[in-house]
């Protein structure tokens, strides 16, 4: 999985990113902890050129504070909601994109997001979190083929057993 078995996984990765692609010629992008989430777009940017896609073409998943926890939203464009590593990518690609917003819910207070955001799960979390993500990497073909509405169709009934 993405993050070590335990009850320390990031709710949000932030810094450094990387990229590599599958025999499938599917490229995926991957943050790394050292610098900031206005810095995300720089593997997008690769990917484009090295793989001659388009925007279009580019799913980026991220946390979102305005959907509840555990819960997904898929979109094409629009403004980056105040989340920086897509006004960064944005700014980078322009808007026409493939958001999967994965919901981390709002802790309350704006003066908590920080912390919040850059903080771990709690104990209880880790196993809907390892619901979600199997659900999403159970159901990633349907992004493949463009087929949003049917991706989430599926991702929700594998969540609701």
């Amino acid at each position: 999985g993405p993050w070590p078995r335990s009850t320390r996984a990031p709710r949000s990765s932030t810094g450094r990113s990387r990229c590599w692609s599958r025999p499938t010629a599917r490229t995926r992008c991957k943050s790394s902890s050292g610098g900031s989430s206005s810095e995300a777009a720089a593997p997008v940017t690769v990917a484009l050129s090295e793989f001659a896609i388009s925007p279009a073409d580019i799913t980026v998943f991220y946390d979102e504070l305005d959907l509840a926890p555990f819960k997904i939203k898929v979109k094409r464009g629009g403004g980056a909601a105040g989340h920086n590593g897509i006004r960064s990518t944005i700014d980078h690609i322009g808007p026409e994109f493939r958001r999967v917003r994965l919901g981390i819910g709002h802790p309350g207070h704006k003066d908590k997001v920080t912390g919040y955001v850059l903080g771990s799960f709690s104990k209880n979390e880790i196993d809907p979190l390892a619901d979600m993500l199997g659900a999403i990497a159970a159901e990633a073909d349907w992004l493949a083929k463009s087929d949003d509405a049917r991706f989430m169709s599926e991702v929700a009934l594998r969540l609701q057993d």
